[in-house]
């Protein structure tokens, strides 16, 4: 199922909104931001299990108890931020989300989404029996984020596997499903013993420090190790030290955030007039046989066949959003 907002009237889309992502997520309150609304669903299966990318401008959503009681999914819900800033709050925790962040969330519990921009996020479904019996207490677990080495690896085959979402068999599927839930359950179980590490503090916070320089500074094409390592003031050897890791190497973690954002800007309906050099230009990129390249290898299709999937969505898509 795909749907955007732009697909119906200017003076329904709020209310158009609403009815999908009631239909997909279960019911929730949404507050949006003055100006035009603009958000995207792009709804899949991957290895069984309900999946979906979604992509809006500012606002805030809501499920309290009166929504939770009204029906929709009873699952977990995995969170893997891929564009901007967003903040999760659930069971008395905070979730601050930037780009590659991983968190998760009960769907039978009250929670609050709140977006300060257009932002871009993949949320994967695990039914609540396949992820209860892990010896994990989840509620400890609830609006906190998964330390970078393992949503590095979470994150990639989240990914992956959404873009690749068609073509697999049932033996397949079931060892995608398993790898997700695997390395999803391995991530929390570890995290509580991460934590008191000597020095893991100052180290991840350290590693968040750059990670959320590099995204200011995306659109610059001097973007480097060097002038990164020479910004934070530790040598190039400690840089990619720190990003060994979180899974990714510096400059992987530059490529595919740049990457995240042509994808965005890529089924943005307020983008489409600009040509897809114009885009990849923007973000940083100044070839474009080599971003050719890079796009295909990551998404697994051309930059135009990726935004052909959007815009040649119709209107009546809207009815298959379960």
């Amino acid at each position: 199922m795909y749907f955007a907002t732009n697909m119906v009237d200017r003076s329904y889309r709020r209310e158009a909104w609403c009815e999908a992502i009631n239909s997909r997520c279960g019911p929730f309150i949404t507050t949006f931001s003055s100006g035009d609304f603009e958000g995207t669903i792009d709804a899949r299966r991957i290895a069984g299990l309900d999946c979906a990318r979604l992509s809006q401008t500012a606002g805030e959503s809501i499920r309290g108890r009166r929504e939770i009681e009204l029906g929709g999914q009873s699952d977990y819900i995995v969170i893997l931020q891929l564009t901007e800033r967003s903040t999760l709050e659930q069971n008395g925790r905070t979730a601050v989300m930037g780009p590659g962040d991983i968190t998760i969330i009960d769907s039978a519990r009250p929670s609050r989404f709140v977006f300060d921009r257009k932002t871009v996020h993949i949320s994967l479904h695990i039914p609540r029996a396949i992820i209860d019996n892990t010896g994990i207490d989840w509620s400890t677990r609830l609006a906190t984020t998964l330390p970078p080495a393992s949503a590095a690896l979470v994150g990639t085959l989240m990914r992956s596997s959404f873009e690749q979402a068609c073509g697999h068999d049932t033996e397949q599927e079931t060892a995608i499903r398993e790898a997700l839930v695997g390395l999803i359950v391995a991530g929390w179980r570890c995290d509580s013993a991460d934590r008191r590490t000597p020095g893991f503090p100052s180290t991840t916070s350290l590693l968040r420090t750059i990670q959320n320089h590099i995204v200011g500074q995306l659109q610059s094409e001097y973007l480097t190790p060097g002038s990164i390592a020479r910004q934070h003031r530790i040598s190039e050897r400690q840089l990619h030290r720190l990003f060994q890791g979180s899974g990714l190497s510096v400059c992987r973690w530059i490529r595919q955030s740049r990457l995240d954002r042509c994808a965005a800007d890529l089924i943005d309906p307020s983008q489409r007039e600009r040509s897809i050099t114009e885009i990849a230009f923007a973000w940083g990129f100044n070839d474009t046989a080599h971003f050719s390249r890079l796009f295909r290898a990551e998404f697994g299709q051309t930059a135009s066949q990726y935004r052909a999937v959007a815009t040649a969505s119709t209107p009546g898509d809207l009815v298959n959003v379960h």
